[in-house]
């Protein structure tokens, strides 16, 4: 047993920004309800030994697809390729690459089924690579909404004005945050992961969960969206960052537009690069949590910066019918959409 064992609470109770819940409905009911479209930062460029199909699934997670699409073309599962995961329980549309050298031409079509539709094939010089997503767009219907829908008008403008914090969403940790405990019996030498996959899922979890453990505290104190002194800032286009010695105008503006964003810690080896106020939170995560944070930093993680506000773009927000409230929006790659909806209503 550690302190990470019952951990089943611990997303849905960390704190919210606008303490504005508009009321409680059902999330999930079926797959249509979660709906993610997929776009990538570039454009296929049409030749090359590199088959790219936009795929929309339902009951399957990426990597399921991924394995039917080798055993398809008849290849390893390394010429597969996909720019990010996608849940298993949607209906989300995403691009995969499959390697088929020379001439060699299939009847993709034949892949459709009740779970897979293939919607696009083109080709491309090179593999698809993870992470080369400008967006993911969402569709989200939440059902039985007991609360006021005038209200849900009121914040979604709020936090499409201000954003919401950019915290990592519960499915990162696994069932009950089990991934959490299960990092610490790896740092322990107690647990063996059975793939390099699940090694990488499970270590990514703690690393998470210290972020998330940052963000909270900084979210309690009501400044998650400002910049402190001491503070490392993060550009929202390309994630490069820059410490914060002076707020001068110009930072400001930046931060108001939300061209920049104050950033937390992803731990690894490396230097923190903020003091003062914001160096004092980082290091009492640390001090609560050193088994962990020292494991990241001994299994070849480097630290990275993420960013504390997450900007949502395009949020429409509809009553469908009676009850049943439809949420639109597109977030860069990497956020959660549950991080928005946790704002608005309880799920």
């Amino acid at each position: 047993m550690t302190k990470y064992s019952n951990m089943t609470n611990w997303w849905q109770n960390l704190p919210t920004a606008y303490d504005s819940i508009c009321g409680k409905a059902k999330f999930r009911v079926i797959p249509e309800d979660f709906i993610v479209d997929e776009e990538l930062s570039f454009t296929p460029d049409g030749e090359g030994e590199n088959v790219f199909l936009r795929i929309e699934k339902r009951g399957l997670n990426t990597e399921q697809v991924a394995k039917q699409l080798a055993r398809f073309a008849n290849v390893k599962f390394m010429d597969v390729g996909y720019a990010g995961l996608k849940d298993k329980n949607a209906v989300t549309r995403q691009w995969f690459s499959i390697r088929v050298p020379g001439k060699t031409e299939f009847d993709w079509q034949k892949l459709n089924d009740e779970q897979i539709s293939v919607l696009e094939i083109s080709r491309n010089r090179k593999k698809l690579r993870r992470g080369v997503i400008k967006q993911n767009r969402f569709e989200i219907t939440v059902r039985e909404f007991d609360g006021d829908f005038a209200n849900i008008k009121d914040i979604a403008q709020l936090i499409s004005e201000r954003g919401v914090p950019n915290y990592f969403g519960d499915q990162r940790f696994g069932n009950d945050c089990g991934n959490i405990e299960k990092a610490m019996h790896i740092f322990n030498g107690e647990y063996k992961p059975k793939t390099k996959a699940e090694r990488g899922i499970v270590l990514s979890s703690a690393r998470s969960y210290l972020f998330n453990e940052i963000l909270s505290r900084r979210v309690q104190q009501k400044n998650w969206n400002k910049l402190l002194s001491g503070d490392v800032a993060i550009f929202d286009d390309n994630n490069s960052i820059f410490a914060v010695e002076d707020l001068d105008d110009l930072t400001l503006l930046r931060l108001e537009s939300m061209d920049i964003h104050p950033a937390a810690a992803l731990f690894g080896s490396g230097e923190f690069k903020t003091s003062g106020a914001p160096f004092q939170v980082e290091s009492s995560v640390v001090e609560e949590n050193p088994k962990l944070a020292l494991g990241c930093k001994n299994n070849n993680m480097k630290l990275e910066r993420r960013a504390m506000r997450l900007r949502i773009i395009d949020l429409v927000v509809e009553q469908a019918s009676a009850g049943v409230v439809r949420f639109s929006f597109a977030l860069k790659t990497g956020a959660y959409a549950t991080v928005v909806l946790r704002e608005i209503v309880k799920i």
